[in-house]
């Protein structure tokens, strides 16, 4: 039987081939999609293409996010100076209202793509098994990539940073507002019948204390204008390697099938414009993939370590991943010599695994993180070959696992 050196060595040879930019929408998006078609036919399998329209409206959205939340903080933190309390609570609650609104749209499922600069782009799969299984198994990973101009921890730092500190401010000036008016509510009411009044020294002194606060909170809210999406990563680690995984993995497969479940193997597109790929593909497959007897297997950002790894949970508040999958992972993977990790500080990232969760999919996201992903340094030096065949013989036998149950 092949060790997992040679499961490594085939599955780094399949990731290379897609280790090149192809950002949803370009030459090379299309170009990825030829290749896997051509690679699912080249094991014997017939490739399945859906297409469904996508756009970098959500991606934008995410640059464009904080922007007038930081113009309402600080506007209100403004107006508070002038003592125009009303205008100061109106802008606070905007910031308030805006930042939800923006985190219900990015967690839900938006179907609203915008007006312009949309394209058409494609999930593929193919699967192995009856047609009348009695489960079924999904591995998933998506295929496009994305450079951005800020690495990732910056971008975390930003977005999470600017979120913290924008509700440290409201809460600053709600307690400073309440504290002034003696927590009294007829003075709360007067100070809010005042329109606007500039203060003396005295009073400006007193009211002055957080400005440099409230400045710094609207300058780390404007940040992510800065942050352009661009076309320039190879995407090796994010996610050609995954891709290799799910390739070799079909290999095997392909030869030995499963007795009672049907493999699906899914490429999908889009997942760096707000997982789109996954999305259609669930909205597509409704009807063929009951979640009572479905299993999902995400794979993303896999081969830059030594290790196997998860998300513990997905999206913001979060939704946790299967933890009884979970501990058949690292069951498997300690029974190979295998170090394992599951990730606890994923909340508010988001894979292709958090639709399949939001619907109600029994289902587990494997991969870490690492510095290159969406960098022009993620290229095909940074995978691990090793840890790829680790990958294959850890998911193998979760496979033949679950379909034993």
């Amino acid at each position: 039987m092949p060790d997992a050196a040679e499961f490594g060595q085939r599955a780094f040879q399949f990731a290379a081939r897609f280790c090149f930019p192809r950002l949803s929408g370009t030459p090379g998006d299309r170009d990825a999609q030829e290749l896997i078609k051509k690679t699912f036919s080249g094991l014997d399998l017939a490739p399945v293409e859906d297409k469904f329209p996508a756009s970098y409206l959500m991606i934008s959205l995410s640059r464009f996010a904080l922007v007038p939340i930081g113009i309402f903080i600080f506007g209100g933190y403004c107006f508070y100076l002038m003592l125009a309390f009303k205008l100061a609570v109106f802008s606070f609650l905007m910031a308030l209202l805006l930042g939800l609104g923006f985190m219900i749209y990015c967690q839900g499922v938006p179907h609203f793509l915008g007006r312009r600069k949309k394209h058409w782009t494609s999930n593929i799969f193919s699967r192995i098994g009856s047609e009348s299984p009695e489960q079924e198994i999904l591995l998933v990973a998506h295929y496009d990539s994305k450079s951005q101009t800020f690495p990732a921890w910056l971008r975390v730092l930003i977005y999470y940073g600017g979120s913290i500190l924008s509700l440290i401010g409201i809460g600053i000036f709600l307690g400073q507002f309440l504290y002034i008016n003696n927590f009294d509510l007829e003075e709360i009411r007067s100070s809010l019948n005042v329109v606007c009044i500039i203060p003396d020294y005295e009073q400006w002194s007193y009211y002055y204390h957080w400005f440099w606060f409230f400045l710094g909170v609207a300058i780390i809210d404007f940040l992510p204008l800065l942050n352009r999406l661009g076309n320039r990563s190879a995407g090796a680690t994010d996610n050609a390697g995954a891709m290799g995984v799910i390739f070799e993995l079909a290999r095997i497969f392909q030869s030995d099938p499963l007795k009672k479940s049907r493999l699906w193997l899914v490429m999908t597109g889009a997942e760096e414009l707000g997982l789109l790929g996954a999305r259609a593909f669930i909205e597509n497959h409704a009807a063929e993939l009951d979640p009572i007897r479905t299993m999902v297997i995400n794979l993303d950002l896999l081969g830059s370590d030594f290790r196997i790894s998860g998300l513990s949970r997905l999206g913001f508040p979060g939704i946790k991943t299967d933890r009884a999958f979970n501990q058949m992972v690292k069951a498997i993977a300690e029974k190979n010599g295998l170090p394992f990790r599951l990730d606890p500080f994923s909340i508010g990232f988001a894979t292709d695994a958090y639709p399949f969760l939001k619907k109600g999919y029994r289902t587990i996201d494997l991969g870490s993180f690492n510095r290159w992903f969406h960098t022009e340094a993620d290229t095909v030096d940074k995978l691990n070959p090793a840890n790829l065949g680790d990958y294959v013989q850890v998911i193998q036998r979760l496979i033949q696992d679950l379909d034993q149950k």
